[in-house]
């Protein structure tokens, strides 16, 4: 993991990707890893979904995935290092970003209230001098109050893909999900929606898509 701790670019792209796409699983247990088989008769079985169903893949987006959007924004190989990212996001950025949330923003409070600041950011050094990516391997005072806010949604979207991995592969029965998707929860949640969006029909869809691909499949096309 060395090539990682000495180069910041490295780094950089990898945040940035995990930040757009959600983190993937970092557990080598199998459950919960590819799309049930449950989804994949329903998609294969319902002319709404077969036609606007995702490819033959079922796999849930993987660190090598990730790696690999990387390496457009880095330039760098990571064909065969792919453990080393495991272990650093594992190790290193996801506790980083949580001690970030807690400790610079309570440490931002204190000295703002020291210094008889009612702004907790005019304490702080210029902001051109601050990171706005989680770095566990510059100071906390280095990281601005973007790299906060984007620490706590890196924390944020990967609860949110390890729910969308339960849901899609399995976690919970298609029966149930679809009784929900026809349920009346959802239909009180259509505001700002197209009149011809159906919720069991396109929210699975992005629900899977985001299982396979990451959350910013939904808004932009990844390589695949």
């Amino acid at each position: 993991m060395q090539f990682i701790k000495d180069d910041p670019t490295i780094r950089s792209s990898l945040c940035s990707t995990i930040l757009l796409c959600g983190c993937p699983s970092l557990s080598k247990s199998k459950l919960f890893c590819d799309l049930s088989s449950e989804l994949i008769d329903a998609f294969q079985q319902n002319p709404y979904l077969e036609n606007l169903s995702p490819d033959s893949r079922i796999r849930f987006v993987s660190m090598s995935d990730i790696c690999r959007y990387s390496s457009q924004a880095s330039d760098f190989d990571w064909s065969g290092k792919e453990q080393s990212a495991i272990e650093y996001v594992q190790n290193s950025l996801l506790p980083h970003c949580l001690r970030l949330c807690v400790m610079l923003s309570s440490e931002q409070a204190k000295t703002a209230s020291i210094e008889g600041k009612t702004d907790l950011y005019l304490s702080r050094s210029s902001k051109n001098a601050l990171s706005i990516i989680p770095d566990p391997f510059i100071p906390f005072e280095d990281h601005s109050e973007e790299a906060v806010a984007n620490a706590f949604i890196i924390l944020r979207r990967k609860k949110l893909m390890e729910s969308i991995r339960f849901i899609a592969g399995g976690g919970i029965p298609f029966q149930k999900l679809t009784e929900f998707l026809h349920g009346p929860v959802m239909r009180k949640h259509m505001t700002g929606v197209p009149v011809w969006w159906c919720p069991w029909i396109h929210d699975l869809l992005l629900l899977v898509h985001a299982a396979l691909l990451g959350l910013t499949s939904v808004v932009a096309e990844l390589p695949i």
